[in-house]
């Protein structure tokens, strides 16, 4: 009885779990150097990289993004958030100044939904731009040189209507002030393709991952359980103690 009633604790709390937390995509770009078009790995994927324009290529686990290159992936299944939230992480580098942009965007088919990384601001400075969304606000670039080698954190919070987006540059929290850049849009966040692309100069990417929490894609914050969580953590063991007591009562 009492390792049945562990199992089904157990089976409860993995299970709430995974359905309050999905990692969508990620991808590591662990292909051998060369063009990236045509290459297929990761996770989350429906199809292979494709290169439109430009120069996108592989050099020792990292993409190389030139020469206004617009660099495409569809994912494995199209994503829409009315409410709620969704998270991504990559790590970028500047290797050559960029005068346009040169970032990663969210798409649904040709639409544009946000864009993160140094957006055409002249600034060559780490930002984000609600680019597509409806009714979305101008860029937001932060004083943060995008020539170092970064790890961002992005996030859209989606409400019924209204959704704002967030910039964290190599985090040690993920509070509200420690975010660099914000911006805001109009209505639901709605897309199937990651885009990797630059105006003139080159960006390397690395370390892509899309998902559904912060622990999705950034792993060095320590998240605090959610509340009901714990309320399951504590029903459990409220049941273990009914249960030992029950059974000393008989005896």
């Amino acid at each position: 009885m009492k390792k049945t009633l562990f199992l089904i604790c157990l089976f409860v709390i993995l299970f709430y779990n995974q359905s309050h937390a999905i990692l969508i995509a990620s991808e590591d770009f662990d292909y051998k150097n060369g063009s990236l078009n045509g290459d297929n790995g990761g996770f989350g994927w429906g199809d292979s990289w494709k290169v439109w324009f430009g120069s996108t290529v592989v050099n020792n686990g990292d993409a190389i993004v030139a020469d206004n290159s617009w660099t495409y992936r569809k994912l494995k299944s199209a994503e829409i958030i009315n409410a709620g939230q969704l998270w991504l992480s990559f790590t970028a580098q500047e290797i050559d100044p960029v005068n346009t942009f040169a970032g990663l965007s969210l798409f649904n088919g040709f639409n544009e939904q946000g864009f993160y990384g140094d957006p055409y601001a002249w600034g060559k400075t780490w930002g984000l731009q609600p680019t597509g969304l409806p009714n979305g606000s101008q860029l937001s670039n932060s004083e943060l040189p995008a020539s170092k080698k970064s790890l961002l954190v992005g996030r859209y919070d989606v409400n019924h209507g209204h959704g704002t987006m967030t910039l964290w540059d190599n985090p040690t929290s993920l509070n509200e002030d420690a975010a660099i850049a914000h911006g805001t849009f109009n209505g639901l966040l709605m897309f199937d393709t990651v885009r990797l692309s630059t105006g003139d100069g080159v960006m390397t990417f690395d370390d892509i991952k899309i998902g559904t929490e912060s622990s999705d894609v950034f792993t060095k914050v320590n998240i605090s359980p959610e509340p009901n969580i714990i309320f399951l953590f504590l029903m459990c063991i409220i049941a273990i103690v009914i249960h030992k007591l029950y059974k000393w009562y008989k005896c």
